[in-house]
């Protein structure tokens, strides 16, 4: 029998079900993904615990946790315990969420896969090589998440990193409109915009020096067009390079957050936070760029193992969904 998936809440706005969905058919195209409906026929509901705690049906119940606002936005979520499977997008994100609440069941689940616009779920393989201007990149909807640190990308970029490479480019993925503003390349990250698959796959260092993030979802991104990437230590980067050796640099940014009291009172995702406005440290990032530049065929030249690889992540979040795991 097929299984179906009942898709629900902010997974109907394009992300990231169709992320997990490509996932999920990566070795089981058969899976049916369908929004959800409380008259929908399926297998499983996957989704937010708001519309699972309203479903009465005798019917398997799968959370996904990969974002804390999303979370707090869920009036039902001290009963995320009658769920009958929550999977984190990362050990770093279950940490977060397991200091404070209790989950009946629970895994954690790396995500992998290509930018949404990007159908093709092949990743690149093989060592890459730096033929031409140095091209740098860093992705977010930056409009929605000023937290981000773009102001200190910028920053970072022209006192330090177009002083060592005069011909380099920087590519902002996730502006509101297209633009080149003093030699910084503005995109849109529209999800059906396939000028910056090509951006990715052209560029050689994504900078993520983020205060906080629980995945982030750019790191399998950089990992699937093999681009080596420097991030901060409050994010999943270092659980990728520890699975598959030398595919980027973590950067001891900020105070570490490693619960969910420390996450209330650092506020990381508040701009106007002391936390989200301290200046990073620049000398630690531009180190961590040039030891990449220098050795980038060995920054690309990493390859999937049994530790994470595409088929077996793609069983694994097959069977949480069946209810294998």
């Amino acid at each position: 029998m097929s299984l179906k998936v009942l898709y629900t809440g902010r997974f109907r706005n394009g992300t990231p079900i169709p992320d997990l969905a490509k996932i999920v058919h990566y070795n089981h195209p058969e899976v049916e993904f369908i929004p959800y409906s409380s008259t929908e026929k399926g297998n499983v509901i996957l989704g937010i615990n708001r519309t699972m705690a309203a479903d009465r049906r005798n019917i398997r119940k799968v959370m996904y946790l990969g974002s804390i606002p999303s979370f707090l936005k869920s009036p039902n979520r001290e009963g995320v315990n009658s769920v009958d499977h929550t999977f984190f997008i990362s050990d770093y994100c279950k940490n977060i969420f397991l200091s404070r609440w209790k989950f009946k069941n629970y895994s954690v689940f790396l995500p992998f896969g290509p930018l949404p616009a990007d159908d093709n779920l092949t990743p690149i393989e093989g060592q890459r090589s730096i033929d031409g201007p140095i091209q740098f990149v860093s992705v977010a909807k930056w409009y929605k998440r000023p937290y981000k640190r773009l102001k200190q990308i910028l920053k970072f970029y022209r006192k330090y990193l177009k002083k060592e490479y005069p011909d380099s480019i920087l590519n902002i993925i996730g502006n509101i409109k297209e633009e080149v503003v003093d030699g910084v390349h503005y995109h849109r990250k529209g999800f059906g915009n396939e000028k910056i698959v090509d951006i990715f796959k052209k560029s050689h260092i994504h900078l993520i020096p983020t205060p906080f993030d629980t995945g982030p979802k750019t790191i399998p991104e950089s990992m699937h067009y093999r681009v080596p990437f420097v991030c901060s230590n409050n994010c999943a980067g270092i659980e990728y390079i520890n699975k598959v050796g030398k595919c980027g640099v973590e950067i001891d940014t900020d105070p570490m957050i490693s619960s969910w009291a420390g996450y209330k009172a650092a506020d990381p995702l508040n701009y106007r936070s002391t936390y989200v406005r301290n200046k990073i440290p620049y000398d630690k990032y531009f180190s961590a760029v040039k030891e990449i530049v220098n050795n980038f065929e060995e920054y690309t030249s990493w390859e999937w193992n049994e530790k994470l690889n595409y088929k077996n992540q793609s069983d694994k979040l097959y069977n949480i969904l069946k209810g294998g795991i």
